[in-house]
Order: structure tokens, then C-alpha cells, then sequence
């Protein structure tokens, strides 16, 4: 936007609003914001003066809380609906279709002329007939275009049917029907707005009696419901825990799973723990009767006659004999040490000893015979104990998989038990709820009559209309600001990669115009104190500094279109040119039309000043030797000919100055053509008119093919228009010298 700028490069990046632009802005688009503003609020003022009057009328309602209901018992299936959470929605169920039918069917407002709009606004009544017309126009073309079987058939299916009239009144009574809830209380507050007064209080309080009996019928008719309900679910919850404690006593007599009592636990479970107790002992048993024999075997193994391993309880034999040999071992001794060996005596007790361990080794036999025995028979109870044990595992196994279905069994069952109450005890509170039924609203503010109309609110419709106003002519005078490209100001011209030279106003053609002979080519002489010759005497003086003294210039002069004012400027140049001393040549360059072809040298007074017209151009420019008179009719193989080239040059030697006239550049090429022959190229622009972006195209293509560019000219300007745009014209003169010749 054009208010908007950048901040400086050593600062940090963000816009700044130039609030001198803001003021330009709104000073140049001040009619354009102020017509909209003007627009809306006659709108606004059509609406508000026309509308019809609208009466609002207010019915205070309390909504209860259900917990604090003395008669309610447990938790019922309707309570959550009622809680205090649940408010926003009972002001739904106010503003429902089902309370709106009961209140046009209580009042009869199908027949009720008080509840129909008598006469709509201005702006509702235009906005209805725009759209009914519409909607025929459509609905006929479509009608038109549509297969006759489509509209007799398939387009009467497809349509939504009609409202009927009376829900057509509903519809009409929710549209002016509003509900609010009082801070973060349980009152809420029913307000209608209607035509009639009267007619207003009756529907909000209308409104909320049918509320009120609405939830009373609900709650009647959830109550009657949820009995019917929890008589089903009661009856299927009870069929269903007695089959499951049926299955439990046949799964438990099919798997034999009997309880002992007293916390015992199974049968099989005790005979198994006895079974173990028994195989404790015989393994215990057989690991000592195998030891036992050991015993006996490593004594006769070793020949250890003494067997001092074997109790006497085991074998009194041995231990007898065992006292014998130790006694006779002692005497062998005692008569070694006495006799000489081989004696009778040594020898005999000798011999005893020899029978008495013979005696010992069979008495040991025989009593490792009988512990082997004992021994095998102890093994064979182990492994009968082992047996029998491995059989009760296998069969507690079973017990134990069949006991976990049996605890599923009774887990369900104990679960469907459990249900079973709970569903009785809500039952039996929903069987209270009916006979003892609470209202969880009622009406504690009827609605009265109202005195005064509530709308339309005129002030505040043209407040806002204004300022609605204000608003769209603002958006509107920005995108046409967004929208304009048009050169209007000197930095236009910069921007475009033109140097500003001067900025001419617009002259109207008055008798002091009209009456100069050139057409107002010479206007700036004829009036030199107005500011059109001062714009142009601005440009001239810049001009003049580019002047090389001794050396004559060439100054071209194009517009970007046709009718942009370059003959005013180059014609007005020339005569300031003359009038300063300066020997000046005027060419009309533009051999498409005639433009200064009737400026005589004779006209101006100096005798500086000379003319040469297009035809004269042409034919000076033209091949003696060419036959065709019309082959050398093209401007730009004119200008860039080589006697184009020589006409200018003595040009430069006969004259100081010498001014081009050429075709605007956007029409022939002929500007382009004769570009690198000029010295300077001066482009007129018009305010208002030329485009920026082509302005800066064209300056691009006079520099592609040569052309130095003095500057531009912003002609026909209107000063009043540019101050609008921020900028501060130059070159009004003083109004008291206006008209004198000294400029």
C-alpha cells in the first residue's frame, strides 16, 4: 500500500505507516468513502424507519437439580438427562421443534393473524422479491431444459416436501424464540420477540408451560420405559442364574468333585496327602533295610568277624558269638606270648576261634538272607505307594481343570446374582419414580405484556450502518488505490527509471487558448505567467543545462499513446526556446498525421524559431531516384535512413535546438528507429493516464536501441488531484502577476 513503508536498512525489518500518505490517501478517496458511507446508512435508515415494530417478552424458568429430589432412591436410567450439567440441554429441548408444535397447536397461530409479519420493511420486501423473481426465472429455465418425463416423474421424487402450515408456524416461532441461562445458575430466561404485544407474552409463556410439560411426560414416560426394560432384563437375569447353578451341581457330580467340609478341600485331595505321608515312610523303610544289608555284606566281605556295625537286637546268635571270638582272639594272644609256637594249647584255642568265626560268617549269611528279603519287600510297597501316588495326581489334575470351569461356573453365577438384586432394587425405584413423580422445572416469572417496542434499535442501525459504511468504502477505496498504475506523481516517473523533469498542468480552453494561432502550441509565450508556462520552463531550463555551447542538440519528443499532449509540449518547447535566444527548429516528425504543420517561422515574433512540417519532412527525406512515391512511406525506414542521419546533422550545424515531434511509441517504431540519431529524448506522459508499467517498458526499449533520455514530462496534471497524493505542485506563480509577460 502506498502508506505503508519499510524501515531503514540499519534497523530492524518492519512497515511503518506514513501517516502523511494515510491523510493523501483519504483526501483523494474522501467522496468515494463518503457516497458508501452515505450508501449504507440510507440503507441502514430504509430498514430502521420501515421495519415493523418488535415487542420482546420474557418468562423466567427454574431447571432443578435432580440430586436434591427428595423422593428420588438409588440411581435412576434418567437422571443423568437432569443433572446440572445437562442445562444447555434442556434449553435445547426449549428451543425444540416438538415444544414449538405444542405451542402453535395450544394457541391455534396458524389462524392467528397477530402472529404473521402484516407488513415487512423495505429491505425485506425488496431481498423477498429479488429472490422470488430469481427463483421463478431458475426454476423456469431449468423447467425448460429439463426431459418431460424428468419433471412429471423423477423431479417430483427427488424434491423435499413441503412444509405444511402448521409446521411452517413453528418453524416461524423458533426463528423469534431465544433461551439464556443466568450466569452459572439453574434459571434460564424464555424471551420472544413478536409484532404484537400481547400476542408475545402468551407465546413465551406458552414456551415454557409446554416445557414444563414436556419433562413431565418424559419423565413419565422414561419411568414406564425403564420398568418395562428392567422387567425384561430382571426375568432373562434370573432364568439365566439358575441354569448356571444347575450346570455347576452336574459338573460337579460328573467330575466327582466332592468337598469334605471344614475347609478341607476335595476328597481326592485328602487321599492323595495320605497316599504321600505312606510313600514317605516306606521309601524310608527301604532306604534302611537296604542299608542294613550293606552292612553286613562289606563284614563278610572284609572277614570283620568282630561286626561291631550290627546291633544285638538284629541277631543275638551273632552277638553271642561275637563275645566268643573277642574272648578266644584274647587267650590266643595271652598263650602266644607264653608257648612256643605249635604248641597243643595255642594250637586248640586256635582252633576254637577258626569253628566260632565259621559259626559268625553263617549266622551272618543268614541274616543277610533276611534282610534282603525285608528289603525287596520294602521296595515293592515303595513303588506300589509310588504308583498309586502317580494315579491320584493324574486324577487331582483333573479335578483341578474341572474345579477352574466349576469357579468360572460360580463366578457367573454369583455375577448374574449380583446383577439380578441390583436390577431388582432399581426396579423397585422406578416403580416409586411413577407413583410419586418430581418436576425437575417449573415457571417462577411469568411473562408480562412488554410497554415498549425493543427494535429496530434506529440509532444503533445507523451507528453500525456508518461504520459498516465507513468500512466498505475504505476496502473498496483501497483496492482501487491497489488497482491504480496510472503516472500521477514526479516519482512515478523515478520509478520508471525516468528522471522527473517538470510537471505541466492542465489547461482548459478558454478564449485566451483558443485565440493563440498555434492552438495552444504557443500558449506558454501567449501567457507566460501561468503555471503552465512555468511547468514548461522548468522543463526547458533542464533541458538547456545538457546543451553543449557551439555544438547544436537534438531533442526528441514522444508520448506513450496518441492525444498525451508531446505536440503541446514539443510545440511550447520550441517557442520558450526562441523566445530565450536560441535558435530553434520545430520538425513535425510524426509523418502519420499533421500535427505542426501550419507553425509559420513568420509567427514568432524573435525570427528564431522555425517549423518544418511532415509532408516537407518527407519529401526532403524521400530517394530522389525512387520511382514509387509510396515505397518510402515508412516512418521507421525513414528515420533510419541515412539522409535521416544527414538531415539531422545539418540540423545540428544550422540550429541550437532542434525539436523532433515523434509518433507516440507505443503505435510505430519510428521513435525506436530514430533513437541512436538524437541526443536527448524527452517522454510525455499524461496524468491519470499512462500506464506505469508501460511507461517503464517503453524507456527500456529506447535504451535497447540507443536513445539517451533526458527525462519525462507528466502533462495535463491536475494540481488539486496531486496535492490529494501527497505531493506539493510547484510553478503556480503569484496570482497578483498572473498574465504578464514577463515571466
Amino acid at each position: 500500500m502506498p502508506f505503508l513503508e519499510e524501515g531503514r536498512p540499519d534497523e530492524e525489518p518492519r512497515l511503518r505507516i506514513d501517516l502523511p500518505a494515510v491523510a493523501a490517501f483519504l483526501r483523494r478517496r474522501f467522496w468515494l468513502i463518503a457516497l458508501v458511507m452515505l450508501a449504507c446508512i440510507a440503507l441502514g435508515g430504509a430498514y430502521a424507519f420501515t421495519a415493523q415494530p418488535k415487542f420482546a417478552a420474557v418468562a423466567g424458568l427454574i431447571i432443578d437439580d435432580p440430586q436434591t429430589d427428595a423422593g428420588r432412591l438409588g440411581t435412576g436410567l434418567v437422571e443423568s438427562a437432569e443433572s446440572r450439567t445437562a442445562i444447555e440441554t434442556q434449553m435445547q429441548i426449549i428451543r425444540s421443534q416438538e415444544v414449538a408444535l405444542s405451542v402453535v397447536d395450544a394457541l391455534d397461530l396458524v389462524e392467528e393473524p397477530r402472529f404473521i409479519p402484516n407488513r415487512p420493511d423495505v429491505l425485506t420486501g425488496a431481498v423477498g422479491w429479488l429472490r422470488t423473481s430469481l427463483r421463478e426465472r431458475l426454476d423456469a429455465a431449468f423447467q425448460a431444459e429439463a426431459p418431460v418425463a424428468g419433471r412429471t416423474g423423477g423431479q417430483a421424487a427427488d424434491a423435499d416436501p413441503p412444509l405444511s402450515p402448521r409446521e411452517r408456524a413453528a418453524v416461524t416461532l423458533r426463528a423469534n424464540l431465544s433461551v439464556y441461562r443466568l450466569g452459572s445458575s439453574q434459571a434460564v430466561e424464555v424471551r420472544y420477540e413478536g409484532n404484537h404485544p400481547e400476542m408475545a407474552a402468551e407465546i413465551a409463556n406458552a414456551v415454557a408451560e409446554a416445557y414444563v410439560r414436556n419433562r413431565l411426560e418424559a419423565r413419565f414416560d422414561a419411568a414406564e420405559n425403564a420398568a418395562s426394560w428392567l422387567r425384561a432384563r430382571i426375568s432373562e437375569l434370573q432364568g439365566r442364574f439358575s441354569e448356571t447353578a444347575r450346570q455347576v451341581q452336574a459338573f460337579r457330580a460328573e467330575n466327582e468333585i466332592v468337598e469334605t467340609g471344614g475347609g478341607r478341600g476335595l476328597i481326592n485331595q485328602q487321599a492323595l496327602s495320605a497316599v504321600n505321608e505312606r510313600l514317605v515312610t516306606a521309601a524310608s523303610e527301604t532306604a534302611e533295610a537296604q542299608a542294613r544289608v550293606a552292612r553286613i555284606e562289606r563284614a563278610l566281605a572284609e572277614e570283620d568277624y568282630a561286626v561291631e556295625s550290627i546291633d544285638a537286637g538284629e541277631s543275638s546268635v551273632i552277638s553271642e558269638l561275637r563275645a566268643r571270638w573277642l574272648e578266644l582272639a584274647e587267650r590266643e594272644a595271652e598263650r602266644a606270648s607264653r608257648l612256643a609256637e605249635g604248641s597243643p594249647a595255642l594250637e586248640a584255642v586256635r582252633r576254637e576261634a577258626a569253628r566260632t568265626e565259621d559259626a559268625i560268617r553263617a549266622e551272618l549269611e543268614r541274616l543277610a538272607g533276611r534282610l534282603r528279603t525285608e528289603a525287596e519287600v520294602a521296595r515293592a510297597r515303595e513303588e506300589d505307594l509310588q504308583d498309586e501316588m502317580a494315579r491320584l495326581i493324574a486324577r487331582s489334575n483333573e479335578t483341578a481343570e474341572a474345579g477352574v470351569r466349576v469357579q468360572q461356573l460360580e463366578s457367573e453365577a454369583e455375577v448374574l446374582q449380583a446383577a439380578f438384586e441390583s436390577y431388582l432394587r432399581r426396579y423397585t425405584d422406578v416403580i416409586q419414580q411413577q407413583s410419586a413423580p418430581f418436576l425437575t422445572a417449573r415457571m417462577i416469572s411469568p411473562a408480562l405484556v412488554p410497554l415498549a417496542p425493543t427494535g429496530p434499535r434506529k440509532a444503533l442501525i445507523l451507528v453500525v450502518s456508518a461504520i459498516l459504511g465507513g468500512g466498505l468504502g475504505l476496502a473498496l477505496a483501497m483496492l482501487l488505490e491497489s488497482f491504480d498504475r496510472a503516472v500521477r506523481l514526479p516519482r512515478h516517473l523515478v520509478e520508471a527509471g525516468i528522471p522527473a523533469l517538470g510537471v505541466v498542468p492542465l489547461v482548459a480552453r478558454d478564449k485566451a487558448f483558443r485565440s493563440d494561432s498555434s492552438d495552444g502550441l504557443g500558449y506558454a509565450a501567449a501567457a507566460p505567467g501561468t503555471p503552465f508556462a512555468n511547468g514548461l520552463r522548468r522543463v526547458k531550463a533542464q533541458l538547456a543545462q545538457g546543451l553543449t555551447e557551439g555544438k547544436g542538440a537534438v531533442i526528441g519528443v514522444a508520448s506513450i499513446s496518441p492525444g498525451e499532449g508531446a505536440s503541446t509540449v514539443a510545440g511550447n518547447l520550441g517557442r520558450l526556446f526562441a523566445l530565450g535566444g536560441t535558435t530553434t527548429l520545430l520538425v513535425d516528425a510524426n509523418l502519420h498525421t499533421t500535427n505542426l504543420g501550419h507553425a509559420e517561422p513568420g509567427d514568432d515574433p524573435v525570427r528564431r524559431l522555425s517549423a518544418l512540417g511532415s509532408e516537407d519532412l518527407i519529401e526532403r527525406l524521400r530517394d530522389p531516384g525512387e520511382n514509387d512515391p509510396t515505397a518510402t512511406q515508412s516512418g521507421a525506414d525513414l528515420f533510419a535512413s541515412k539522409r535521416m542521419k544527414a538531415f539531422l546533422d545539418e540540423a545540428r550545424e544550422r540550429n541550437e535546438v532542434t525539436i523532433l515531434d515523434l509518433p507516440a511509441l507505443e503505435t510505430v517504431p519510428d521513435a525506436n528507429a530514430i533513437a541512436p540519431f538524437v541526443d536527448s529524448m524527452v517522454v510525455v506522459t499524461q496524468w491519470g493516464r499512462t500506464d506505469r508499467p508501460a511507461l517503464k517498458e517503453m524507456a527500456e526499449s529506447l535504451r535497447a536501441h540507443g536513445a539517451t533520455i533526458a527525462g519525462g514530462v507528466i502533462n495535463k496534471a491536475r494540481l488539486r488531484a496531486m496535492r490529494a497524493h501527497g505531493h506539493r505542485p510547484t510553478d503556480e506563480g503569484y496570482p497578483l502577476r498572473r498574465g504578464r509577460t514577463a515571466a
